[in-house]
């Protein structure tokens, strides 16, 4: 199968990319395309989910989350970079303007390990854990 590189999916539209989705914008104000949000997790009334055309760039007002084709779609599929690029390459078809010449073997494996998120340290057993091993938590909370 050919994969795309992550410069052709970031080269997505991305109005046409949700429009594909079965997502149509409720406002559209120069290049501003005002979407109601479509992230996991988000109910809204008030559209705002802005895609800048011009830019090719996403920002979710609610969230304060925003970026590219590539950021747009390991939030929405909650998948890895690797996997979203395969699941684009293969509706690659429906992006027939992106060239297509790179194989499955040329991606680097995927990580055995995601880190989801951080956060500091805070967890009671832990704090405890790090004073018996006379570990100062100031240093603790700087090894993110």
């Amino acid at each position: 199968m050919p994969i795309l590189t992550l410069k052709e999916v970031n080269e997505i539209d991305l109005v046409d990319f949700l429009s594909k989705l079965g997502y149509e914008p409720k406002r559209i104000s120069g290049p501003n395309y005002w979407y109601l949000s479509m992230l996991p997790g988000r109910i809204e009334k008030t559209p705002s989910f802005r895609v800048n055309r011009k830019r090719n760039r996403w920002t979710d007002w609610g969230t304060s989350q925003g970026g590219s084709v590539v950021d747009f779609g390991i939030l929405y599929f909650h998948c890895t970079i690797r996997e979203l690029v395969i699941r684009l390459s293969g509706a690659a078809a429906s992006f027939s303007s992106l060239p297509q010449h790179r194989s499955l073997a040329d991606l680097p494996p995927e990580p055995k390990i995601r880190i989801l998120h951080t956060r500091a340290i805070s967890a009671p057993g832990l704090v405890q854990y790090l004073h018996e091993r006379h570990i100062p938590l100031s240093i603790a909370r700087k090894c993110r």
